[in-house]
């Protein structure tokens, strides 16, 4: 299989998982040399369908500076689990490469064990301040960085979060008002160091497709 091969790129690009598990199947060093071969978002679509152990066993047979663009380009929460397989030395010298930026999002899933909440939440989350009118949230949204979800998230000055509203209600709303004074109170958020076993039994899901995660002081 040729890296370079049109039939290969398009077969990759379109089949991902079944990608993966024909390059689970080859030594650490192979598939590390065919992923030398490939564009790097090519590379983590593959990637990030793997298991983390071999991901982790090809990223350490890789080039640092290769390994840690890698590192990357993959959801960070898949990014984690593999940092946690790796061995100290290998680690810390791919983690050295790495931009500050990411190097903050890894450490914020360390703080938490592996099992729970906080280790798998995504870090991506739409945020509006509580002291901002309905016409300030408005522009801010369309600032984001990528299309907003149903629901946004309000925090006071100190990041706590304090409320939340979805999409519909804000575009609805009177632009002079306050989100503080349309928000909805009562979150359902979930502590960020529950136990992976109970999210699925957690009540709010019965209401809402996605929860906040939140820290002991919110």
């Amino acid at each position: 299989m040729r890296a370079d091969n049109a039939l290969t790129s398009e077969y990759l690009l379109i089949y991902p998982v079944d990608s993966a598990r024909i390059l689970e199947q080859l030594s650490a060093e192979h598939a590390a040399a065919f992923f030398d071969e490939l564009p790097v978002k090519t590379s983590a679509g593959i990637m990030t369908a793997m298991t983390p152990n071999k991901t982790m066993l090809c990223l350490k047979a890789m080039p640092v500076q290769k390994a840690a663009k890698l590192m990357t380009e993959l959801p960070v929460t898949y990014t984690v689990r593999i940092y946690r397989l790796m061995p100290v030395a290998v680690r810390d010298e791919i983690f050295s490469q790495l931009s500050e930026r990411s190097k903050k999002h890894i450490r914020r899933y360390l703080k938490y064990p592996s099992t729970t909440a906080g280790a798998l939440l995504d870090p991506v989350v739409d945020m509006l301040p509580a002291d901002v009118t309905v016409a300030g949230a408005i522009r801010a949204v369309e600032r984001f960085r990528s299309v907003a979800g149903c629901d946004i998230y309000i925090v006071d000055e100190s990041q706590r979060l304090v409320g939340m509203i979805e999409i519909g209600k804000l575009l609805k709303s009177s632009h002079h008002l306050m989100l503080k004074d349309i928000m909805f109170r009562k979150t359902r958020s979930i502590s960020a160091f529950a136990k992976a076993d109970r999210l699925l039994k957690h009540p709010g899901w019965t209401v809402r497709r996605q929860l906040p995660v939140v820290d002991r002081d919110n």
